[in-house]
């Protein structure tokens, strides 16, 4: 999956490993070296409420919690973007969790989704940051095999020096492997 605000800044790995039909575990990581340095592992679980596959029409809804660490982030960076502290990004350990509400109408092999999602972050001599988001997205099936996603929306940060708002976009290929054996 990757992303950004104007350009490709922001992305990396995602995987999710089904558990039951309503369960999940999504492991994933995001990397922006180019702006706003950092990086960040995360897991977490997603529980998915949804019709069966079989029905050509049917609604899926989903609930995501989760933590990450990592390192990175800049409060008041200087013009050139050095930190004005000292500590250069990598040398900076951050943590924080998610939360996130998704609902999705399918149409056969096409889907319509909303996402909502609201991430905390904390960094060492950065004060504690609320990420927002809200998005709209598009999912195109191919066979069952994978899927393509499009989707854009509102991204927005705070804490207690800074506060930012813009657009987003995502563009990412989701392949499915089913690791149980068939019989």
């Amino acid at each position: 999956m990757i992303g950004g605000a104007t350009y490709p800044a922001t992305g990396g790995p995602q995987a999710s490993f089904g558990l039951k039909d309503w369960v999940a575990v999504d492991l994933g990581g995001n990397v922006n070296a180019v702006d706003g340095k950092w990086g960040m592992a995360y897991a977490g679980p997603r529980f998915t409420l949804a019709q069966a596959r079989t029905r050509r029409i049917r609604i899926a809804g989903d609930l995501e919690l989760g933590a990450g660490i990592g390192v990175g982030g800049c409060n008041g960076c200087k013009n050139d973007g050095s930190q004005r502290d000292g500590i250069s990004w990598p040398d900076r350990l951050a943590g924080g969790g998610y939360q996130g509400l998704g609902l999705g109408l399918h149409v056969s092999w096409f889907a319509l989704y909303v996402r909502g999602r609201v991430e905390e972050s904390v960094a060492r001599n950065i004060p504690l940051t609320l990420w927002s988001s809200a998005m709209l997205g598009l999912d195109f099936t191919i066979k069952k095999l994978a899927v393509i996603n499009l989707g854009g929306g509102y991204l927005g940060y705070q804490n207690s020096s800074e506060r930012v708002a813009l657009w987003f976009y995502e563009v990412g290929v989701a392949f499915y492997f089913d690791l149980k054996p068939k019989g």
